[in-house]
């Protein structure tokens, strides 16, 4: 893939150098950076180790998403209502899986060490960034699109298809213009590490969102009246940038050139051209200079709270209160602080906490809007199943707290002496509890205690100690690992899913164990301290845990 594009970019071999740009040097970095991406994979893929084939697998997947986005062409009936949808997918999946998957590399100034020193002109330097940039979209946007094409040639033609391809190549370079407007008015408020974290968090919000439309749009939209829609022409919606594409290639099929369709091929020609010249002129000089300068200016440092103020710190009091020994409550502080800085556990972890709300929504669409239906659900007992839910948010946090992008700097366990690791688990599990999935228990229990009453209080209480232990004791029999001390590799996929599969098959026994108690009079009072116990012996054991039973 990598050679196969640097051929077509050596097609272009004699205007760069008319450009005053050294090719040799040109083609050079672009290989590596174009080999980087190749290794790469996705931002959400757990796979570690090299492969040199992620352009291609990206490829793949990309076009099986294109083709669903294509279909839109052959199923709904209003010619630019179908396009005006596809061009809306598609440069809106652009702009995020900009944000989200190449953000790391665009905003990543380590390549600066190692280029700036050696004898290469700004031109070579900008024209690689730019055309680093321009692969990576082009790749994306043929990638989405390139069942549409193919759908387009077959209903309308083969000009069509060519003029569909016009479009989607105009329609990307606007979303590069907005995207590049999105990052510089994020650099002008937020320096390097904080831009990082807006990132990480945009990708949880993009997995959440994807999952969200995914099991609520079908529920929302009648499809038979999307079908058969069709798009009045409005005042504004000449604002809306995937129209004036849409609006183009419909001029196109249907040979009717009015003032509107005029209009929209207009705004479709001037200004994506327009703000590529902005983006050459004035952008990207502007985004290259806020990247330089990500290295030297650091955000002010903090002003450093006093020890005593330090010293009865949230953290520190809830780690007084649930630990026992010294090495517990330093490994609890310990989790707690770096499971807030380690942004891989962020991006990993957190999107369960916002499935398990898409879950919740679901299962209150399948009751729908009848009043009776309501009253019948808060008159049953399915606010157990709702409680299970966050089953999925513990063992997220969990199993993902034990890797990190640094695991070599965990050899500082294993260099104090520490007679026995189970108390760092112990702690690591203790943390991972009172700061995620404990707030997020509070909310699903306050919801519950406000629409079933007060009497789902023992409920409660028995559920959270039971998704406790099952998500402890499965989480440490599975991985006895050190928190933040391994690398995630692709064998950890295997392992993962074998340990959904048993969290899976955890969460459904207790649910109806649970769910049995409370058919017997008082059986879940009954059932509360033995629940308890358990889980005094869960931890019981897991601080009994030696070294020799520790994973490297």
């Amino acid at each position: 893939m990598v050679n196969f594009i640097i051929r077509i970019v050596r097609l272009f071999k004699g205007l760069f150098t008319m450009m005053g740009v050294d090719y040799h040097q040109l083609e050079c970095i672009l290989r590596v950076k174009l080999t980087m991406d190749n290794r790469r994979g996705f931002s959400t893929s757990t796979k570690k180790k090299d492969s040199s084939n992620q352009l291609i697998l990206q490829s793949v997947v990309y076009a099986v998403i294109g083709i669903f986005i294509g279909t839109l062409i052959n199923s709904v009936g209003d010619v630019l209502t179908a396009y005006t949808m596809v061009f809306s997918i598609v440069m809106v999946m652009i702009a995020m899986l900009m944000i989200s998957e190449f953000s790391v590399i665009l905003i990543d100034t380590r390549d600066n060490a190692i280029l700036l020193p050696r004898p290469i002109n700004s031109r070579t330097m900008t024209l690689a960034k730019i055309l680093h940039i321009a692969i990576y979209l082009l790749h994306l946007s043929l990638s989405l699109s390139i069942a549409s094409v193919v759908f387009t040639v077959i209903n309308y033609g083969f000009v069509a298809g060519l003029f569909f391809l016009l479009m989607i190549f105009l329609a990307t370079l606007f979303t590069l213009f907005l995207t590049n407007l999105f990052y510089l008015g994020l650099m002008r408020f937020v320096n390097g590490e904080k831009l990082k974290d807006i990132m990480v968090y945009f990708q949880i919000a993009m997995a959440i969102i994807f999952m969200g439309a995914y099991q609520l749009l079908p529920r929302l939209i009648e499809m038979n009246d999307l079908y058969n829609s069709q798009m009045k022409v409005e005042w504004f919606t000449y604002l809306i940038p995937s129209v004036w594409f849409s609006g183009s290639i419909t001029a196109l099929i249907s040979s009717v050139y009015s003032l509107e369709n005029i209009t929209f091929l207009f705004l479709a020609l001037l200004l994506p051209l327009g703000s590529l010249w902005l983006i050459i002129k004035y952008l990207s000089p502007k985004f290259s200079l806020r990247l330089s300068q990500m290295d030297v200016n650091v955000s002010k440092p903090a002003k450093r709270k006093e020890e005593k103020a330090n010293r009865f710190s949230y953290s520190n009091k809830v780690a007084q209160l649930l630990t026992q020994s010294t090495i517990e409550c330093t490994s609890f502080k310990m989790v707690w602080k770096m499971s807030g800085r380690e942004r891989k556990f962020k991006q990993t972890a957190f999107p369960a906490f916002g499935y398990i709300f898409v879950l919740i929504v679901v299962t209150l669409f399948q009751v729908g809007g009848d009043e009776d239906q309501f009253a019948n659900l808060f008159a049953s007992k399915r606010y157990l199943l709702f409680v299970y839910f966050s089953m999925f948010a513990a063992f997220a946090v969990c199993m993902n707290i034990i890797y990190s992008d640094e695991p070599k700097s965990s050899w500082f366990f294993t260099s104090m002496p520490i007679s026995k690791p189970g108390d760092i688990l112990s702690g690591t599990i203790k943390a991972v509890f009172a700061k995620y999935v404990l707030p997020l228990y509070t909310v699903i229990a306050g919801l519950i205690l406000y629409f079933w009453s007060y009497k789902t209080l023992p409920d409660l209480i028995y559920a959270f100690a039971s998704i406790m232990v099952i998500t402890s004791l499965v989480t440490v029999m599975q991985s006895k690992a050190l928190p933040f001390s391994k690398e995630r590799s692709s064998q950890d996929s295997g392992n993962n899913f074998m340990k959904g599969l048993l969290m899976m098959l955890s969460a459904g026994l207790l649910g109806l164990t649970h769910w049995g108690l409370t058919y017997i009079q008082y059986g879940v009072i009954a059932g509360l301290p033995i629940m308890l116990v358990l889980q005094y012996l869960s931890f019981r054991y897991i601080k009994h845990i030696k070294w020799n039973q520790i994973e490297d």
